[in-house]
Formats: C-alpha cells, sequence, structure tokens
C-alpha cells in the first residue's frame, strides 16, 4: 500500500514536470522541420553563389566578345580608310565604312565594356569618336592614325579580359565541386541528425506519454474492478491528458460516493432484516404467548376479570397487528419467501385497495424477478413502494400502471399514472426525501432514472433503466 502511494506520488510529480501533450506530438516534427528549413537555407545560399560567379562568367564572356567584334570593325575600318585615300569617291567603300565603324562604337561603348574598360583607354576612344565618324569628308590620314593607335590597346584589353573570364571559369568550376561535396556532407549530416534526434524525441515522447497514459489506464482498470486509489487532480489543466485525469478523479469520487451510498443501504437492509426477524421471533412470539394465556384466562368463568381479560386480549391482537405491519414494512418476508412480483402484489392488495382508491395494473416479468439479486430485489421493491405511496398521496390518479420487462440490454421498470403530474426539477428543491431516496437507490444499484410524460392524456412516467450485466 505504501509503496503504491509512493509510486503514485512519483507519477504525479513526473507529470507535472512534463510538457504539454501537445507539445511533445508537435516537437519531433518541428526539430525536424527546423533542421530541413537550415539544410534548404544552405543550399540557397551555395545556388546563389554559383549563381553569381556563373553571371560574371557570362559578364567576361559579354566583354570580351564585344571587344572580339569591335577589334574587327576596326581592322576593316583602318583597311577601308586605305582603299578611300586610294579612290576617295568610291561609294562601296564609303557605305563599308559607314556600317564597320557603327558595329566599332556600338561594341565599344555598349554597357558591360564602359564598366571595365581602362579610363585612360575609354577617354581616347571618346575622344576619336568624332573623327573615327563617316562624313562626306572623311581623312583617311587620321582614320588610320588614330586606329592605328588604338586598336593595339583595345587587342591588349581583350588579352586582359579573356585571361579573367578563363581565371573566373577555373575559379567558378573549383567552387562548384567545393560546394558540391559541401552541400553532400552538410546534407547527409543534416539528415542523419535528423532521423536521430527525430528518434530520440519520438522514443522521449512516447515513453513520457505511455507513462501518463498508462497512470490513467491503471487507474480505470482499477475502477472496473472496483479497487482503486483516490485520482489526485492536477492542479492546472494543461491538455486534453490532464482534462481526462480530471474526469477520472471526478468519477473515480462520485463512485466512492455512490458505493458508500450502495454500503450505507446495503447495511440498512441487513439491518432491517435483523430487526424484523428479531422482532418476529422474540416479540412476536412473546406477544403471542401472552395472547393465548389472557383468551385461556377470560374462559375461566370463575375469575372475576373475565371482561377485562377479553378486552387485553383484543388489544394484544391489536399490538401483534400493528407489530406485524411494522415487520413487513421493515423487510417485507414475502419478498424473501415468494419474490418481488408477489411482495408487490400483497403491497398493493393491503394498501392500493378499496374504495377511493385508483384502478391499478401490475406486470411484472416473472425472468427478471428471479434473476434479481437480494438486494437489487430490496431496492426495486423500495422503490416501487415509494413510488405507488407518492402517487397515491399527491397524483390524485384513477388509474396506474406497473410494469417490469426486458428492453434489449436493459431491464425496465415503468411506475405510469394518469394524474396531475408534476415539475421534477421543482419538486426536487422542494422539502422532502422522496425523489432523493429514489435517484440514491437507482445508483446503488448502477441504474438509471427518469421521469417522463405518461402516455395517457395527463400524468407522470418513472422509468429506471437497470442493465442486464448489472443483475
Amino acid at each position: 500500500m505504501a509503496f503504491a502511494i509512493l509510486e503514485q506520488q512519483t507519477t504525479e510529480k513526473f507529470m507535472r514536470k512534463t510538457p504539454s501533450f501537445r507539445y511533445l506530438i508537435a516537437l519531433p516534427p518541428v526539430v525536424v522541420i527546423v533542421m530541413l528549413i537550415g539544410l534548404i537555407g544552405l543550399t540557397s545560399f551555395s545556388l546563389y553563389q554559383m549563381h553569381q560567379q556563373s553571371n560574371e562568367i557570362q559578364r567576361w564572356g559579354r566583354v570580351s566578345d564585344s571587344l572580339q567584334i569591335a577589334i574587327g570593325a576596326g581592322e576593316r575600318m583602318r583597311k577601308t580608310a586605305k582603299a578611300l585615300e586610294k579612290t576617295p569617291n568610291q561609294d562601296d567603300l564609303h557605305f563599308e565604312y559607314l556600317e564597320q565603324s557603327r558595329i566599332f562604337f556600338d561594341n565599344v561603348f555598349c554597357a558591360d565594356c564602359r564598366n571595365v574598360i581602362q579610363d585612360t583607354l575609354m577617354f581616347d576612344l571618346e575622344a576619336a569618336q568624332p573623327k573615327l565618324k563617316h562624313r562626306e569628308d572623311l581623312q583617311s590620314e587620321v582614320v588610320i592614325e588614330q586606329l592605328t593607335n588604338l586598336l593595339p590597346r583595345l587587342e591588349y584589353q581583350y588579352k586582359v579580359f579573356r585571361a579573367r573570364k578563363r581565371s573566373q571559369f577555373l575559379d567558378y568550376y573549383a567552387t562548384l565541386e567545393k560546394d558540391r561535396y559541401r552541400l553532400l556532407i552538410w546534407g547527409l549530416t543534416i539528415l542523419v541528425i535528423c532521423v536521430v534526434s527525430a528518434s530520440i524525441l519520438t522514443y522521449w515522447t512516447w515513453h513520457i506519454l505511455r507513462r501518463r497514459v498508462s497512470s490513467l489506464v491503471g487507474h480505470a482498470r482499477g475502477i472496473a474492478r472496483g479497487q482503486w486509489q483516490a485520482l489526485t487532480s492536477p492542479a492546472e489543466v494543461r491538455d486534453e491528458l490532464d482534462e481526462l485525469t480530471e474526469s477520472l478523479s471526478v468519477m473515480s469520487q462520485r463512485l466512492s460516493n455512490v458505493i458508500a451510498v450502495e454500503k450505507v443501504l446495503q447495511g440498512a437492509e441487513d439491518e432491517r432484516k435483523r430487526i424484523a426477524m428479531d422482532m418476529h421471533d422474540q416479540t412476536l412470539s412473546d406477544l403471542t404467548g401472552l395472547q393465548r394465556r389472557l383468551e385461556r384466562l377470560s374462559q375461566q368463568k370463575e375469575s372475576g376479570c373475565v371482561a377485562e381479560a377479553k378486552e387485553l386480549t383484543e388489544r394484544v391482537m391489536e399490538i401483534s397487528e400493528n407489530l406485524r405491519r411494522v415487520i413487513e414494512n421493515l423487510h417485507p418476508q414475502t419478498l424473501d419467501v415468494l419474490g418481488l412480483d408477489v411482495a408487490v402484489m400483497s403491497y398493493l392488495k393491503k394498501n392500493a385497495t378499496g374504495a377511493g382508491m385508483p384502478e391499478y395494473q401490475l406486470k411484472l416479468d416473472t425472468e427478471v424477478c428471479q434473476q434479481l439479486d437480494e438486494f437489487k430485489c430490496v431496492m426495486l421493491y423500495r422503490m416501487i413502494i415509494e413510488s405507488v405511496n407518492n402517487l397515491l398521496r399527491y397524483a390524485n390518479c384513477s388509474h396506474f400502471e406497473i410494469e417490469l420487462r426486458r428492453l434489449d440490454k436493459y431491464w425496465i421498470l415503468s411506475i405510469e399514472d394518469n394524474g396531475v403530474g408534476f415539475d421534477y426539477a421543482e419538486a426536487l428543491n422542494k422539502p422532502g426525501h422522496g425523489l432523493r431516496n429514489l435517484q440514491q437507490r437507482a445508483q446503488a444499484i448502477g441504474a438509471g432514472i427518469d421521469w417522463e410524460a405518461s402516455r395517457f392524456t395527463s400524468g407522470t412516467r418513472l422509468r429506471i433503466s437497470l442493465p442486464v450485466g448489472k443483475t
């Protein structure tokens, strides 16, 4: 017992320190999701870096291609200018120079080239632009001089840009190999950590939940077996398991109250039975003996107290009859000997028959009466008697019916009248113990109790449902 109490206290302390049920369920997937988000972020950053390097390579490629095209156009411009020096009025040569000059300046002054070409070279190109543009009085000597000065510098700049492109290309592939290996290692590492973390957290969650659920299952099994210890309600309801714990605590407390009431009623019935037997075997026997002696005394004519003896005999008979009635009310002998149906019928004949009494119909299933144990028979008998007394006092009915039958998995006891009816909630708040006694007796045998409208035009129907397994 002491070990069980210590174990319960340890479990309660453990449950107070553990996280909430919903947090335990959400923790493993949240940890895995956070790690996967970290892996996605690392991969995205590496891909962004590779994309930047790829753009840089493409930019140097565009610059190199533009300079290469510009150098080719410049060579053709110089060649055309030399030809125009010999034949200045040839239209085909002027058209060729115009086209090549446009190609030259479009590629030299493109946005990519402007950002990377040396400032001095760009300044000289801008200064030479008016001299190199095509016009009618094109000075071939000046064009040739300018191009002879600019083209070698552009060729040198082109070589520098090609070298830069090649360097960027080699760096890109080196970075690509390194990032691929790094992503592979990081990906595998994070996946392993995710699997291990998820496994550990899942096992931890399972262990905590299993311990909490096992504690509740143990209490539930104890309640089912009728052997349980008081379950302390949690100080704070944090999740569904705490709500279940609180519900089990309330349920066990109420069940304890019901069992306490059942034991009290059982003890009271046993005491009633003992008192009734003692009064029947001792007191009633003594009165019967006294009555016989008085009868013999009244028959002796020489006695001077014949009249008084007859009066005492009648008084003793009246006391004996009252005592038999008290014994019957304490514990009806017909209930033990002949069963519930006969006991109820006997009571109705004595107390509900005669002038001014309502008609009644009694339908009690003999099979039910035979299967009920002694305590439940007594409880049903008491509830029938209490209900009959109530309807005789207050219902103002002309007819009532009592029926006990089986319906599916329940034994149904119904007491129905055609009286004035009543408001159950209002009647429960009034002084008196009749309705509360009915409730307590129904709870003591595990039965449900309901007040319904009668199938007659007026009146009330009391319905008591006792599960078949409870018998």
